[in-house]
């Protein structure tokens, strides 16, 4: 899905209990994530109510854990997990060409939230982001197998990086809605 996509069905209340962001695009994942945030999060709930993981220091089976746990502070929750990538076994599921990833946690893993997504708890949102790699090119395989390890969402965002001609009609739009005036030879 888009970033448009997806912010159309979170503001018409269409929320899921994961989603996958994909890609290295820094301006639309902010503004997906801000959007799912304020969307779920009164400003009283953010602080209580946003929880973050880097999976570079955390396993997977800590944040569904959390994911499953209830908390007394805030109805509604969204859990940010960072360097989702890194859940994947290392070493073999680089060369593994048919994307069966090799070891036993990562398999139990991805089970694990497979589980966790068929019953997920009420009013939490975790949102795993994949941004080291980019959709394009030699990355593409490596994007094909983490797509796999999380198939159990099924909404991944893909945050492909802006062209020269979508960062212009970007510009064009923020300095529109801001009613600010920019020649238009300033933005080429």
């Amino acid at each position: 899905m888009t970033p448009a996509q997806f912010v159309t069905r979170i503001k018409r209340q269409e929320i899921e209990p994961a989603y996958l962001f994909l890609g290295g695009e820094d301006y639309e994942r902010k503004r997906c994530r801000d959007v799912l945030i304020t969307t779920l999060l009164t400003p009283e709930e953010r602080e209580a109510g946003i929880t973050q993981y880097d999976l570079n220091d955390n396993s997977l089976a800590q944040v569904v854990d959390d994911a499953r746990s209830l908390s007394l502070f805030a109805p509604s929750r969204v859990i940010l997990v960072a360097n989702a990538e890194a859940a994947l076994p290392r070493g073999k599921a680089e060369e593994d060409s048919d994307g069966d990833t090799a070891g036993d946690t990562a398999g139990e893993d991805a089970d694990l939230l497979s589980r966790y997504l068929k019953d997920p708890s009420p009013g939490v949102v975790l949102l795993f982001d994949v941004r080291r790699f980019e959709l394009e090119g030699e990355d593409k395989r490596r994007l094909e197998r983490i797509r796999k390890f999380y198939s159990a969402i099924a909404d991944a965002v893909e945050l492909r990086r802006f062209s020269m001609d979508d960062a212009r009609a970007e510009a064009q739009a923020l300095t529109k809605s801001s009613r600010v005036t920019i020649e238009p030879e300033a933005l080429d």
